[in-house]
């Protein structure tokens, strides 16, 4: 016996589960930033000196547009370097 055509072309679609909780709180805190948070981080950054001002959107526009040359690499080297090696063809 077989399926109703409606039946077949719905297969799936009735038992799709909704976000996780986890989703939603995370959606949500999105939305405050962008919203509500930053209309106050704006006032207080209008509110501040020029010389601080500067200093705290810098670090706040790091957030928005990251740069690639902040990157940073601490490495410790244990092993000797031997320099001036040259190679006879």
């Amino acid at each position: 016996m077989s399926f109703p055509k409606d039946a077949q072309r719905k297969g799936g679609q009735n038992g799709k589960p909704g976000k996780h909780i986890k989703t939603k709180q995370w959606e949500q805190l999105g939305d405050f930033l962008t919203d509500a948070g930053a209309k106050r981080a704006m006032d207080i950054l209008n509110d501040l000196p020029d010389d601080e001002y500067l200093d705290q959107f810098g670090k706040l526009l790091n957030y928005f547009k990251p740069r690639m040359q902040s990157t940073q690499l601490d490495a410790n080297v244990t092993e000797r370097v031997i320099t001036g090696i040259t190679f006879d063809e």
